[in-house]
């Protein structure tokens, strides 16, 4: 095991200067933090994602589920064993000395001795990163995608560990992780995920072996007494600026976010009953056009949001809703905050798009993206949702159907519509839009699909049966019946029959015609192919039982002998 400390490869540990801040035993290894630390330890994250549930744990090849088991360790030891693979968790309330996946949940928390914060998206090195930070971190844990592809893009990414003097309860803890998440933001001018404040969050560890430790133990009562922490939280919840003596402002943003106040509160404190009874009244929505009974074709600009079933932890479900909040925000551009998060926390409890087991979704998730969300102007949403608003509009269906249309109505209803753009495209001459049998153009009271029938005939082959000429026309594509198929090829040849006819009895040769005795006709010759026609001027002598020699067009030669012209 590997220690990097006080070495310019990995994190500046200047001094900490900040009289706010004061540090327990800065020198002393043996001081203790307390946490959740796994009994098992995982090579990767599909491996620990994996162990959350029996079944996925099986399909794996894991023995065992993961569970916690509460420990005091001193920086050096909690540092080895994250990096070893381990992973950890808040404290929660459980039965035995072994914690749970099911124990894990926002009602059982007790506190909290460690906030981490996850580095995923950064354009800086490690040692770079921690440099600019006004608060080092205790400890600093590479993640398991350190320097490897994600999102398109490879960086250094790693877990930032603030160890404090005592266990942080929920509030202390919430408030403490948001000041953190913000002034690193500030420090670095970029963005960190803020995931940090989820009380039922776990956190993984790494195999390398490598770990970075300040040995710097956080004072909790010099953090909440700081100015700057005391004017975070201020702002956070009032969510006006406390410096700001523009009391006009002040009402207009007191009276926008007033009922969004009670909304989270009630979201806080009471059950889904209670929300969708004083809240119904909001409305939910899930796409940009209505309708209310009947069927209605969809348009061009059509829009929804996206749908999941029971969306897992692992699986990106924070911002699947968050996306949702934007796409509704987009669909709707006066939408309100409390609209936002009434709607946000439908799709979470009535729709069941995501599972909330573990109670993710709560008031301050609510609050956060959707203050977030409309921040953003239509501009900037329309240039981050692109790729999402494509995919939708691709996919989109041809029809919305009215709440009040019963399933015999639909079908009825979907029925009368298609026969609608047959007729018009019938009409329109557009035959190759026409996917149905001549029989069904038939009842329509139309006529036979043409622009088919006629491609049919173009790629028969004569020369093959039926059935190949079935194949033939499957593989450009064209599936027809042998009966049909049969019928056609027959009309070929009797059309082509009729046409030979015509040309063989157009002259007939025992008619004496003396108007036509002098002019040129056209003989066919049999034996010589339909092709074969030559031009004779005048009646050629009758010859009987004798070779004769005679030249016609092109100085071609042909020897008659047994017959004469005059029997044909």
């Amino acid at each position: 095991m590997k220690r990097l400390n006080n070495t310019n490869n990995t994190i500046n540990n200047t001094n900490i200067n900040n009289t706010h801040i004061n540090t327990i035993c800065p020198k002393c290894d043996n001081y203790t933090i307390k946490a959740n630390i796994s009994l098992d330890s995982y090579p990767n994250k599909k491996a620990a994602l994996a162990s959350l549930s029996r079944i996925s744990a099986k399909e794996f090849g894991l023995k065992n589920i993961m569970t916690w088991e509460e420990k005091d360790l001193t920086l050096d030891e909690l540092g080895k064993l994250l990096s070893s693979g381990h992973t950890y968790s808040n404290l929660f309330k459980k039965k035995g000395n072994i914690l749970r996946p099911s124990d894990k949940r926002n009602d059982n928390f007790i506190g909290s001795q460690i906030i981490t914060i996850d580095v995923d998206d950064t354009n800086f090195i490690l040692p770079e990163f921690c440099g600019r930070l006004s608060f080092k971190p205790s400890l600093v844990i590479t993640s398991y995608s350190n320097l490897k592809e994600k999102n398109g893009k490879i960086c250094e990414r790693f877990h930032l560990l603030y160890c404090f003097d005592r266990v942080l309860n929920k509030e202390e803890f919430q408030g403490i992780s948001g000041f953190l998440v913000d002034t690193i933001e500030n420090d670095t001018n970029e963005k960190v995920d803020n995931c940090s404040k989820n009380l039922s969050q776990y956190y993984n560890g790494d195999n390398s072996n490598i770990y970075g430790n300040n040995n710097i133990i956080y004072n909790v009562n010099n953090i909440i007494n700081n100015t700057n922490y005391i004017y975070y939280i201020n702002s956070h919840i009032n969510t006006i600026c406390p410096k700001c003596d523009n009391s006009d402002k002040k009402e207009i943003i007191i009276e926008k976010y007033s009922r969004a106040w009670n909304l989270l509160n009630t979201i806080r404190n009471c059950g889904y009953s209670e929300v969708t009874h004083y809240y119904s009244y909001l409305g939910y929505f899930y796409r940009n056009e209505s309708c209310e009974e009947g069927l209605k074709e969809t348009s061009d600009n059509y829009l929804n949001i996206l749908h999941s079933k029971n969306k897992q932890d692992g699986t990106k479900r924070r911002k699947f809703i968050y996306t949702n909040m934007l796409l509704r925000r987009y669909m709707k551009p006066n939408i309100t905050i409390e609209e936002l998060i009434y709607n946000s926390y439908m799709d979470v409890n009535y729709s069941k798009l995501v599972d909330n087991s573990d109670n993710v979704f709560d008031a301050d998730y609510y609050e956060r993206n959707a203050k977030n969300a409309l921040s953003l102007e239509i501009d900037e949403l329309e240039d981050y949702l692109k790729p999402v608003i494509e995919k939708i509009r691709s996919e989109k269906p041809k029809y919305m159907i009215g709440k009040k249309t019963s399933i015999g109505e639909i079908h009825k209803l979907v029925r009368k519509e298609e026969k609608k753009k047959i007729i018009k495209n019938y009409n329109n001459g557009e035959f190759d839009k026409i996917n149905v049998s001549d029989r069904t153009l038939r009842r329509l009271g139309l006529g036979k699909n043409k622009d088919k029938e006629e491609k049919v005939k173009s790629l028969i082959d004569l020369n093959l049966s039926v059935l190949g000429n079935q194949k033939l026309l499957k593989e450009k594509g064209i599936n027809i019946s042998r009966t049909k198929l049969s019928n056609i090829i027959k009309s070929i040849k009797d059309n082509n029959t009729n046409i030979i006819n015509s040309h063989i009895n157009s002259i007939c040769p025992k008619c004496d015609n003396s108007d036509n005795s002098n002019s040129e006709s056209e003989i066919f010759v049999p034996g010589f192919g339909f092709d074969s026609w030559f031009n004779i001027e005048s009646e050629p002598e009758v010859v009987d039982n004798k070779e004769e020699e005679i030249v016609i067009d092109n100085n071609i030669e042909y020897n008659f002998s047994g017959f004469s012209l005059s029997n044909l």
